[in-house]
């Protein structure tokens, strides 16, 4: 198509989530598709023109009747140069496994295979989202979003989040924010539209902040291999970038296995779903630029502890890219960070096991790992109960302490990510 673009409309009072799609081929003719959100649509009769010129003016005129009726144009991706399949993740899986250092190259190699395979599973069997198999990204059953349509809606997220905190679903505003949050994130609710239905609790609020992390993780992924890609019908392989800095090893001493397996057994919980989980292989890990901030003055305030740190298979391979990384309070996935903007750890293993078998996402992983680090606490200040505004105080981290801090187990929370150093890497069965 020479030209096309795709208009929403999402009103929850009046139960409508609508798109509207028009397009001018090379001949001339003018395709309209509009129906419900998540379904085929109805295709109208194709509407031929002699010149472009007519044909352009015919359908601003469509447009500015749709602005007019309150629909909003719908920001996506433009298409993406079509290459062989599944490029984006193949080449994310040969830059994992040719730039992690490594004396086990084929269960490194592996593992990485894995991690990256078991996130695309794990999206497709929790959410509405499609996989594109050519530009290897996730879609909305309207297309790909753009990062900033995705931080926009980070914001009503975090907006409606204190809404259903309330248990306020009927307000005219927590509807607009809905209406304004599923145009930026199109997605299928089903028939009857309404707030109890689409984000009824805490959970479901976790849920949408992690299709908002998928799907820009997603266009992250791609974004640099895509740039490199070759004009055409992209037959040559693209460069890969440079973007593990990192030590992957498979740890074969056995008092080294002894002593994890150890902490991990003394402060496992009946009460938690990870329970029944067992060690199945430990790695051992280093990340370049965590090691040298730690070393450079991170660990200086003293009082380093190992500590568990529980993520999603997903974010696995983003970790070792980046690093543990503090995300802005407006972040979408901040919601329930109730000690305020850092990174969690806990010295109880199955706390952070949850976490990592992705419950606050409303999913059960099936491949689950959780990284232990070294993590200078320093000056710590044991809270009285949950306060987001406690990385503002004169101290080096908190302690939420289990029964004392408004929690039932321990949360340590710090906020400079270069008070902390990934050693292993641990996954489970």
């Amino acid at each position: 198509m020479q030209f096309s673009e795709m208009y929403v409309k999402t009103e929850v009072n009046l139960n409508s989530n609508k798109f509207w799609k028009v397009e001018r081929d090379s001949n001339f003719t003018v395709h309209v598709v509009n129906g419900r959100i998540g379904g085929a649509g109805q295709v109208q009769k194709p509407k031929p023109f002699p010149n472009q010129a007519q044909a352009d003016r015919y359908i601003q005129t469509k447009i500015r009747e749709k602005l007019r009726d309150d629909y909003v144009k719908f920001e996506s991706l433009t298409a993406a140069v079509k290459s062989p399949a599944s490029l984006g993740r193949m080449a994310l899986e040969m830059a994992a496994s040719e730039q992690i250092r490594t004396q086990h190259p084929q269960v490194v190699s592996d593992l990485v295979k894995r991690l990256v395979q078991a996130n695309v599973h794990a999206i497709l069997d929790n959410t509405e989202l499609k996989y594109d198999e050519h530009t290897g990204v996730f879609q909305t059953p309207l297309g790909v979003v753009t990062q900033e349509s995705i931080h926009k809606a980070r914001d009503l997220l975090m907006r409606i989040s204190k809404h259903v905190a309330g248990e306020d679903f009927e307000s005219d505003e927590v509807k607009a924010l809905l209406g304004k949050y599923l145009m930026l994130i199109p997605q299928k609710v089903g028939r009857k539209l309404a707030v109890k239905q689409v984000i009824p609790d805490d959970e479901a609020v976790a849920k949408q902040s992690g299709l908002l992390d998928d799907l820009e993780a997603s266009i992250a992924q791609v974004a640099e291999l895509r740039k490199q890609q070759v004009a055409g019908d992209g037959a040559a392989a693209p460069s890969v970038p440079n973007i593990f800095n990192c030590a992957i090893d498979v740890v074969e001493d056995r008092q080294i296995l002894a002593e994890i397996e150890r902490f991990y057994n003394a402060t496992r919980q009946r009460m938690h779903a990870s329970y029944d989980l067992g060690i199945k292989r430990v790695f051992a890990v280093s990340v370049d630029h965590m090691d040298a901030a730690f070393e450079g003055g991170g660990k200086s305030v003293g009082n380093v502890q190992r500590l568990w740190h529980g993520t999603r298979p997903g974010n696995v391979l983003s970790i070792l890219k980046n690093g543990l990384v503090i995300p802005p309070e407006s972040a979408g996935h901040s919601c329930g960070r109730a000690y305020g903007d850092g990174v969690y750890f806990s010295d109880q293993s199955t706390k952070s096991l949850n976490y990592a078998l992705g419950l606050q996402h409303r999913t059960r992983e099936h491949q689950v790992f959780m990284f232990l680090a070294d993590v200078a606490m320093g000056k710590s200040f044991i809270p009285r109960h949950s306060d987001s505004r406690l990385h503002l105080a004169g101290h080096d981290s908190v302690f939420a302490k289990g029964g004392q801090s408004g929690v039932i187990n321990n949360e340590m929370i710090i906020f400079k990510t270069e008070k902390s150093a990934i050693r292993f890497l641990v996954e489970f069965h």
